[in-house]
């Protein structure tokens, strides 16, 4: 919510790769790079000759943790030639996670033994929240700090005058919204925030909601701890102990999320922020899909580039195991500091995510290295989550076999990173290009009277 455009979000055929400023691109198809190189030939020659060894360690009667040990040694030996030189397979990283030294092997991940699936629930509603219909007005709020903005919206802190309370507030533009297309997306992203609110402990909070004649708010907690992406970039990249508690909570949040029919479609680092205490409020629902349970499916091509699950590339329909594989990229930059396939070029991205087997630094454990390939599988179907039993697949999976649930769920698990809050309206954790702002609202351009907007927001 408070950086509402990052790393090139998308939606249909277009992307945006800039907060203020817009670069639009046509989507092209994806084809397969030609001319592959003398060190891809040689990293194919050795899956191929790896490939029964492979075999062998993922059948099901052999488990033996020695051998799977030595079986990993052999297949971490160092590949021939040197990454950095080859354009169609350059791996490039943010500036902020640089790639580890560690060794990447070509360990294919051997998915775990799926649990029986669980008998179908009735379809379930979310409860709606009381207070976003109570009725505010701009004018009961004092804008405090500017948070960030995009093409699309303002946030700012704000204080309510009537309680003292400090919030945020996302302020979207109406006709920003109607040229652009996007009053579907807004108004689900209202429905969703108020479908959810208070009901979760690791989903963002909606207080209210209320539009002027130009203009669309949404008042939510303000969430102090800073986005998840700004803890990786100073740790650059977390233990397994670290990630298995973050990603318990994210499982839960999306959890819940299908389990009141909706898709997320946003899992990324910035959609991921921690509270005063260190736990993960997920934020940003504009991407989110309403009825969608196991069987269900949509198409719209949307989400951002690197996180985007191959169905979604390939124009396929799809569905909520699209979150899975998204839960599946965040894990692994927390795991591995990097993304797990990146190029500027976003057709070579396209392809990367399409066909390029995942790889792993040496350093990663087995457990960890089966729990992310079987989130980052391509084929739906058999991506872990991606069956009827949803997040109990992966709840289940032996990464998290320490945890326990209903302590995550309550938050009894004290987190590893607890941030530094000198204050309610501290904001050490948002970016001085946006705090340092003038905390006004931007008036409407003279453009003579007000444009009716007619019925086009009444769901709002």
């Amino acid at each position: 919510m408070y950086t509402p455009l990052e790393r090139g979000e998308m939606e249909e055929s277009v992307y945006y790769t800039s907060r203020i400023s817009e670069e639009t691109y046509t989507y092209a198809s994806v084809t397969p790079a030609a001319n592959k190189c003398e060190s891809c030939h040689q990293l194919n020659l050795k899956k191929s000759v790896l490939e029964k060894v492979v075999k062998v360690l993922e059948s099901p009667t052999v488990r033996e943790m020695e051998l799977a040990q030595q079986v990993k040694k052999m297949l971490l030996e160092p590949i021939a030639g040197d990454e950095a030189t080859r354009p169609h397979r350059k791996w490039e990283v943010r500036q902020s996670l640089p790639l580890p030294p560690s060794l990447l092997s070509a360990l294919p991940p051997s998915l775990p033994p799926r649990r029986p699936i669980p008998k179908p629930r009735s379809k379930s509603k979310a409860p709606v929240s009381s207070d976003s219909h109570t009725v505010k007005t701009i004018k009961d709020f004092e804008f405090l700090v500017v948070l960030g903005k995009g093409t699309y919206a303002k946030v700012m802190m704000c204080k309510e005058k009537a309680t003292g309370e400090i919030l945020a507030m996302k302020i979207l533009n109406k006709g920003v919204i109607v040229a652009k297309d996007k009053i579907t997306h807004t108004v689900t992203e209202r429905k969703v925030l108020q479908m959810t609110s208070s009901y979760h402990p690791f989903l963002m909070s909606l207080k209210y909601s209320f539009q002027t004649p130009d203009r669309l708010c949404l008042v939510t907690e303000y969430i102090r701890g800073g986005e998840l992406f700004h803890h990786l970039s100073r740790e650059r990249v977390f233990p397994e102990g670290h990630t298995r508690f973050y990603g318990a909570e994210i499982i839960l949040g999306i959890q819940y999320l299908h389990s009141v029919g909706v898709v997320y479609r946003h899992v990324k680092l910035e959609s991921l922020m921690l509270d005063e205490k260190g736990h993960i409020k997920i934020i940003d629902f504009g991407l989110c899909k309403q009825g969608i349970y196991f069987g269900d499916t949509t198409r719209t091509f949307c989400g951002t580039p690197e996180y985007m699950a191959p169905e979604i590339l390939e124009g396929n329909d799809y569905g909520r195991a699209v979150d899975w594989w998204g839960v599946g990229v965040v894990m692994y930059e927390m795991m591995c500091g990097r993304l797990p396939f990146y190029s500027r070029d976003h057709v070579v991205l396209y392809e990367l995510i399409l066909v390029e087997e995942v790889r792993f630094p040496a350093s990663l454990s087995l457990e960890s290295m089966s729990l992310l390939g079987g989130l980052l599988q391509k084929d739906p179907s058999k991506r872990l989550g991606g069956g009827e039993g949803d997040a109990e697949e992966v709840k289940s999976h032996v990464f998290f076999k320490s945890i326990n649930w209903d302590d995550v769920c309550k938050k009894r698990i004290i987190p590893p990173i607890i941030p530094v809050i000198k204050s309610e309206t501290s904001t050490d954790y948002f970016e001085k290009e946006f705090t340092d702002e003038n905390p006004e609202l931007t008036p409407p351009p003279d453009e003579g009277p007000p444009k009716d907007y007619g019925d086009l927001f009444k769901d709002f």
